[in-house]
């Protein structure tokens, strides 16, 4: 049975649900030297995809953290330029609410869920195209569900004013590259940005 919050979400984390909207993360600590959000758990490793195993592990930001508070600035004020100047102080702010700069990430899997982590906020979600109900930092409930396919994994949460896309790759430097997407019938169109992560250990 379907919560009010929407429908079929794929895994993260909202952007634009009302003042102090859920975070994808809690505020950034800095970009040093990065500990595990948590220790490995490698039971059921061996059900899960190739994609998914790539996947799994620990990573830090790659360069400046206030390069990437700028990319992701500058990502808001062009999602919300054509709005009212009223309209556009209100969202920028709630966007930037939402948007903080992750400097630590960690993809783990045991048994038949996954578990992402950015910075200190942690969702763990079933594998198998499942739902799970998930709380926000704000405190707002969200539906959670995880894509893996042969090269990315989509994670994504819908809620009753906007739905957050985070797709997961490798480049060409086998760094992990986060594609965030967000969308909201108050944004004329989508807030889009990168973030590129490094293995811890690599």
């Amino acid at each position: 049975m379907k919560t009010p919050i929407h429908t079929a979400a794929t895994v993260a984390l909202l952007l634009f649900a009302g003042s102090a909207a859920s975070e994808v993360a809690a505020p950034s600590k800095g970009a040093g030297p990065a500990e595990p959000l948590a220790p490995h758990n490698t039971a059921g490793i061996e059900t899960a995809s190739p994609a998914l195993k790539r996947l799994i592990g620990s990573y830090t930001l790659v360069g400046e953290q206030a390069d990437s508070a700028k990319t992701i600035k500058n990502s808001i004020d062009a999602a919300t330029a054509q709005m009212s100047a009223f309209k556009k102080n209100v969202a920028r702010k709630r966007l930037a609410d939402v948007n903080k700069v992750v400097t630590r990430l960690e993809i783990s899997s045991v048994q038949n869920s996954v578990t992402i982590g950015m910075n200190d906020f942690i969702v763990t979600i079933p594998v198998d195209g499942g739902t799970a109900n998930v709380k926000t930092p704000s405190g707002e409930m969200a539906e959670a569900s995880f894509q893996p396919n042969t090269a990315i994994l989509v994670q994504d949460i819908i809620q009753t004013q906007g739905r957050r896309e985070n797709a997961f790759r490798f480049n060409s430097e086998e760094n992990l590259v986060m594609q965030v997407r967000e969308t909201s019938p108050q944004l004329a169109s989508a807030l889009s940005y990168s973030l590129v992560f490094l293995r811890v250990g690599q």
